[in-house]
């Protein structure tokens, strides 16, 4: 071989770290921007299905006949760029979801395309290329938080498509320039590179010139009417946007009103939260009057012993409202817990209007991180935890599977809380609605149940009261006093607040008749007969769950899926499980017919055994991967650093695996390593789960040491079966020409792991998705040992 045709091989490897970075980088800028225009649940579907491209891109490079295959790669240059510029005007006019769909879905399939391209190139070590892919996908995933940061959701998007066009181009300028390079690959007859570039040009100027200054006017679909654009589009009261700034966590809105007593701020067009007017740090006698009657944050402190107000947490502080309340009830030190470093800069900001609460009042401590994770760190005992709506409900990380705030919620949290109170502390936390308020106290139950308490005795500690738009629960750390219980009962008679889900130890159960307005007659109970039969002992958790419409159940870490209120799957999960396995099976079939295909091997035995290899190492790898990243949301004080921290890690562990594969490739060495993995699959999580329980206060150098040291080993072993498998192939006479199956395949069941790991969590938790995970390695195993053939 030529010291040219080595410089061109050679060139392979960085660009295809480029191709992979930028399509990393793409997937999590269209989380953060999907998240902003849509709602969770469509986010979840459009990610997805478009990730599904890279597999169907990869397979089109085999089954496509050679004419059609050249018009592809030429259109597909430049696609990226146009797309990305196509779906963000489309995002601007309002366009339907499925623009966006098809967009992304495109873009990805021309990443498979050319991924594909290079893995076919002869005489280039797969176990090098795959370390290339991986590190490049580590590479993305840090970058694209500080492109978000720096760019926000649309420009970063672009970005990332330019540069996955720019990485084709020179893809396809290395591989065509040269056409011996690619003799065991049907090469399509190079265009003209100078028309390319021009093309590729006048599209990203194109792109740049259609969203050009139009970043605020992106708002999200109307139809979805998310918080902020039910505000917006009010006929009494409209509000208009007066501050707005992207970053890796999501898009901050900053509203107004006619109201000059406060300002509203929004993440992704949701989850309002409220900076309260307080010049100088006072507030009007309205705006007191209204925080401590008539907001549920406030209203349950009026049973709060003045002696009982030293030492209060804030947990998701927002804009502040909280905060003020609290000051205003007299609490006198105040640690605001604010995940979002947005909130925190805008308030900051804003402190001629606020006071300046996260600036200048030396009552109050602010932190910037993960409210759980806060309290597993802190070393304080606090009489209050309050909690009012801390909830985002968008999509928080790549696979969009559990919330950041789903983890405040579980039984599990309610234990750790209540060991951070004083012998005489409350805990309150203000509900959007009835069932998620009964979702709280049956989670609150349990974790006192937990302790040794029955369940009649564990109500004696719950109070629960609020109309049933903000419902509202306070929890002790004892049994509520006659005095306290009184109290209660006074302030939700005389505030008003007969909401249905109502409870108050010790008060009898009062009923009355109503007639409705069909004449017909109902029984209206005082309090919630579930709750009162909870406090009698005659009912217990289940049957409360089982009483109702929607699954008001315990959840535990294993499973944080609080909002998951259905009792049956996500429509979202449905959705892409069903779309998945549609596509599973149509790549089954033309896998069955491939024999028919010029170059192929015929059907057999063997086929499957290599069909099936490849299946579990994409389910097994995605399965592994997702239980591994929820183990250290808790770990790290963010969670945006915690996926851009564990994720890099998990992928430069895994392509270094892949660089060293090549000394496994001899059959009894391959074995050895799949047994390795074994092990510290099966031992790891255990290990794992006691090292980062007892070092959860560690600094953050520590921290990532121990996380290099939990995740590094695992997955440096699965970095080596796929590329072994590719090499192994070859060895045996099997074309790379066959490789589109082989990646096709295991882009595919990686994305049908990440649907079946929602499924499994949602059913079993974590733990059983990495016992599945581990299942899918030992099949691989399997698959090794029936097949016969033997590597040279």
């Amino acid at each position: 071989m030529t010291k040219k045709k080595k410089r061109l091989q050679s060139s392979l490897y960085p660009l295809l770290f480029l191709l992979s970075a930028s399509g990393i980088a793409l997937e999590v800028s269209l989380t953060r921007l999907f998240s902003y225009l849509f709602t969770h649940s469509y986010v979840y579907i459009i990610i997805s299905v478009s990730m599904a491209g890279l597999g169907l891109g990869s397979v089109l490079m085999r089954i496509l006949r050679d004419g059609i295959r050249q018009k592809v790669l030429r259109t597909a240059l430049f696609l990226p760029a146009f797309l990305a510029g196509v779906m963000l005007l489309s995002s601007l006019l309002q366009a339907a979801v499925i623009v966006s769909l098809l967009t992304a879905f495109l873009i990805f399939m021309t990443i498979g395309l050319f991924q594909v391209l290079v893995f076919q190139q002869p005489r280039v070590q797969a176990g090098k290329l795959y370390a290339s892919d991986l590190s490049g996908a580590a590479f993305g995933s840090v970058a694209a938080f500080l492109i978000l940061n720096a760019l926000g959701g649309m420009y970063a998007t672009l970005l990332a498509a330019s540069a996955i066009s720019l990485a084709c181009l020179l893809l396809y300028d290395k591989l065509f320039r040269e056409p011996e390079l690619s003799k065991e690959t049907p090469v399509p007859q190079a265009p003209s590179h100078r028309f390319l570039k021009q093309t590729t040009a006048l599209t990203l100027i194109i792109a740049l010139v259609l969203i050009s200054g139009s970043v605020s006017s992106l708002l999200p679909k109307r139809s979805l009417m998310k918080e902020m654009t039910r505000m917006l589009e009010s006929p009494t009261d409209p509000a208009v946007i007066t501050d707005s700034r992207w970053s890796a966590f999501g898009r901050v809105d900053l509203t107004e009103t006619d109201n000059p007593l406060f300002k509203t701020l929004f993440i992704d067009g949701a989850a309002g939260t409220k900076m309260i007017k307080m010049e100088e740090g006072k507030v009007t006698r309205e705006t007191a009057e209204t925080l401590l009657y008539q907001y549920m944050g406030g209203v349950p402190l009026l049973a709060v012993d003045d002696s009982n107000k030293e030492q209060a947490l804030v947990i998701g502080s927002g804009g502040g409202i909280d905060v003020v309340t609290l000051l205003l009830a007299g609490y006198r030190s105040i640690d605001a817990v604010e995940i979002n470093p947005d909130f925190i800069q805008i308030v900051k900001e804003q402190s001629s209007y606020n006071g300046g609460i996260y600036t200048d009042n030396p009552q109050i401590n602010l932190i910037e991180g993960e409210g759980r994770s806060f309290i597993r760190a802190v070393d304080k005992i606090y009489d209050l935890i309050l909690m009012s709506l801390p909830i985002t409900k968008s999509a928080r990380n790549y696979g969009n599977q559990a919330l950041t705030e789903n983890y405040l919620f579980t039984s599990n949290a309610f234990g750790e809380y209540l060991d951070k109170l004083n012998s005489t502390g409350f805990i309150i936390i203000v509900a959007h609605y009835p069932n998620e308020l009964l979702k709280i106290t049956a989670n609150a139950a349990a974790a006192l149940m937990n302790r040794g308490l029955a369940i009649e005795d564990a109500m004696k500690q719950v109070v629960t009261i609020g109309t049933d738009s903000a419902p509202a629960l306070i929890l002790k750390t004892t049994p509520f006093t006659a005095d306290e219980i009184a109290v209660f009962y006074a302030v939700m008679t005389s505030l008003g607040l007969q909401g249905t889900t109502n409870f108050i130890p010790g008060m009898p159960q009062r009923s009355r008749e109503i007639t409705l307005p069909d004449s017909t007659k109902s029984t209206v109970h005082e309090f919630h007969p579930g709750l009162s039969s909870l406090a009698l002992g005659e009912w217990n958790i289940e049957d409360l769950n089982a009483h109702s419409r929607e699954d008001i159940g315990i959840v535990t870490d294993n499973s944080p899926f609080f909002y998951q209120m259905s009792k049956t799957l996500p429509q979202e999960v449905v959705t892409v499980a069903i779309i998945s396995a549609a596509i599973l099976l149509l790549i089954a079939s033309l896998f069955l017919i491939k024999g028919k295909l010029p170059g192929s091997l015929p059907f057999s035995r063997k086929s499957i055994l290599q069909f099936a290899s490849f299946g579990f190492i994409g389910l097994g790898y995605m399965m592994v991967e997702i239980a591994f990243l929820q183990k250290f949301i808790l770990y790290w004080q963010h969670q945006t650093l915690a996926l851009a921290v564990v994720l890099s890690i998990i992928l430069i562990s895994s392509g270094a695996g892949s660089y060293m594969s090549g000394f496994f490739l001899t059959g009894k060495r391959f074995i050895l390593a799949i047994l390795i993995l074994a092990v510290l699959l099966t031992a790891g999580p255990f290990v794992v789960d006691e090292l980062l329980s007892s070092t959860a206060a560690a600094p953050p150098v520590y921290k990532f040491l121990i996380t290099l040291l939990a995740a590094a080993p695992p997955f440096f072993f699965m970095g080596m079966p796929f590329p072994i498998l590719l090499e192994r192939n070859v060895s045996l006479r099997t074309t790379r020409s066959e490789y589109p199956w082989m990646i096709g395949i295991n882009s595919l069941a990686s994305l049908a792991g990440g649907v079946f790991s929602m499924v499994i969590a949602l059913a079993a938790g974590y733990h059983m998705v990495m016992a599945v995970g581990i299942i899918c390695y030992a099949l691989l195993l399997l698959t090794l040992l029936f097949d016969s053939r033997k590597l040279t």
